[in-house]
């Protein structure tokens, strides 16, 4: 007889899920151990970033000190920190770091030096780029060349800017045009992105932004036919109002219908009011228009009627049934659906965890929430508070919570984020969050307000969760 036996290697790890089986092979091989000392540092260097209030756009010099076979390690890897904590220059190696800031970090047993110097490029790129055609790449390479300012560009010449590194003579021209023309911009082309404009177009098609000197938009006169701007009272050529002034006169009655019983057919012949013939069965009298159910009660011509008309109910939606390793996109004016979902789960058991903008006690006092832990998304420097812009600790408490606890999340607070930081960079971290909770078969609840968000913006959040519930108005 036969017999088989399921066994896996120490070196592999198996993960039940209700779809399935996940086989993780868990040997370190010097790559895996690379990119994991690699992903470390980049860590490292965007919490020193975030304590010198670096703008997320803003450049440093970086210089990490480390044992020499710890630097051969990371070689490979030098570009990618680099790019990930916008680095201008990265020095890997067993020299003394000598920048402006410096923190000692212990990194899984090895010590890391870490020391940036911030370059502050944020302003002076910000300013270039508005140059038609002039890209970051070619910003950076004026700021390279010595152009520090807007004022030290605007001084060079054609020939100074020729000499400029990745800059060709038709670039240079256009910059010279550029500050000739009153910093306008070429003509038919945005100021502010470099975008081609329709004829007549009042706003830019590509960013949004208005069309300096751009004519306001306006209709056409009924008795003219010359164009009057828009909210204009009056036609400034011939004189036609458009909003006539109302004239003081004697104040009209209010009619109101109240829902009253049909006559009976037959006992109406005549108009009580105006005595013209009323067919049998009417209600409205057709010559004055008086109401007959009103006639009835004894009601004149100039009485004030009052209308009741019974509103509708309102139809309160059921709350979905969620479902494990799922993350969902609550569409709402306020955070009020997603905390009654959260509830919900609750209530059969589930463990919670809350990241919201507004202060826990008001949160505590008006949904509960006993014993439920709540993160603030605030700049107070508070306990059980993060700041918005250090998304690397909102990202591990809530995968701590995710994977030990394997219970549902609410976000109330993601366009808080997206303000702080940029929209990329927490869709990435929705990314990450929304994977974890797959593989621990927890919830996770995003609220969203669509009207903060642009078109493209909830079109990508749409994408990377599992269902989105849309409770607007």
């Amino acid at each position: 007889m036969v017999s088989f036996q399921k066994k896996m290697p120490d070196d592999v790890a198996v993960v039940e899920t209700p779809h399935g089986e996940i086989y993780v092979d868990m040997r370190i091989t010097p790559e895996i151990q690379a990119e994991g000392y690699a992903r470390e540092v980049v860590r490292r260097i965007q919490q020193m970033r975030k304590e010198t209030d670096l703008a997320v756009e803003d450049y440093v010099k970086a210089a990490v000190k480390v044992r020499k076979e710890f630097a051969k390690l990371l070689e490979p890897w030098k570009a990618f920190i680099g790019a990930e904590t916008r680095s201008r220059t990265l020095a890997l190696g067993d020299e003394p770091v000598s920048e402006e800031y410096v923190v000692e970090w212990n990194v899984e047993g090895e010590t890391f030096t870490i020391g940036i110097t911030p370059l502050h490029m944020a302003e002076a790129l910000g300013e270039f780029t508005k140059i038609p055609h002039i890209t970051e790449r070619k910003a950076i390479a004026l700021y390279d060349a010595g152009f520090k300012t807007v004022a030290s560009l605007q001084q060079a010449t054609k020939d100074d800017l020729a000499r400029v590194e990745g800059l060709d003579a038709g670039e240079a021209r256009r910059i010279r045009e550029h500050f000739e023309s009153g910093g306008a911009g070429e003509p038919g082309l945005c100021a502010t992105c470099g975008a081609e404009l329709p004829e007549n177009a009042r706003t830019c098609p590509r960013c949004g932004e208005p069309i300096e000197g751009a004519a306001p938009p306006t209709f056409e006169c009924p008795e003219c036919g010359q164009p009057v701007p828009q909210g204009a009272p009056a036609c400034p050529a011939c004189g036609h109002r458009f909003q006539e002034e109302p004239e003081p006169g004697p104040e009209k009655a209010k009619v109101v219908v109240t829902p009253s019983k049909a006559p009976e057919k037959g006992s109406v012949t005549a108009c009580p009011f105006c005595d013209a013939p009323v067919p049998q069965g009417a209600t409205v009298c057709p010559s004055c228009g008086t109401s007959l159910r009103l006639a009835e009660k004894g009601a004149a011509a100039a009485t004030t009627l009052r209308v009741e008309v019974p509103e509708t109910p309102a139809v309160e939606r059921s709350l979905p049934d969620l479902s494990a390793s799922s993350t969902y996109l609550v569409k709402e004016e306020t955070s009020a659906v997603s905390y009654r979902i959260f509830l919900q789960a609750i209530a059969k058991g589930m463990k919670g965890f809350c990241v919201t903008r507004v202060f826990p006690e008001k949160i505590r006092d008006q949904y509960g929430l006993p014993g439920v832990p709540i993160l603030w998304l605030s700049n107070v420097g508070k306990e059980d508070t993060v700041r918005p812009k250090d998304l690397e600790k909102l990202s591990l408490s809530l995968e701590q919570f995710i994977s030990r606890e394997k219970g549902i999340v609410v976000v109330d607070g993601i366009e808080y984020l997206i303000t702080n930081n940029n929209f990329i960079t927490v869709l990435r971290l929705v990314q990450a969050l929304r994977d974890q909770v797959a593989m621990h078969a927890a919830v996770l609840i995003f609220s969203v307000n669509p009207a903060a968000l642009d078109e493209h913006q909830l079109r990508l959040l749409e994408r990377e969760v599992d269902q989105v519930l849309d409770f607007r108005a």
